[in-house]
């Protein structure tokens, strides 16, 4: 994923993750990941892995696809 989707991706998690009433924490914790990977990737600083967008969302409840969605 380029920097620029990384980005893009980082800010729709957010978007989904408020829209939800989440914190970076309690999404953190139902995914099984941590708190400041969510973080870095809502910042676009991190690349996450299939696994842990799948894991993502599953907790935000949307088709992974509309984490792509740029």
């Amino acid at each position: 994923m380029s920097n620029e989707k990384a980005k893009l991706f980082g800010k729709n998690v957010k978007k989904f993750r408020k829209a939800k009433g989440l914190t970076q924490l309690r999404l953190a914790v139902f995914a099984g990941l941590s708190e400041d990977h969510i973080s870095q990737i809502e910042r676009g600083i991190a690349t996450p892995s299939f696994k842990s967008i799948e894991l993502i969302a599953e907790v935000l409840n949307v088709p992974m696809k509309d984490l792509f969605e740029f």
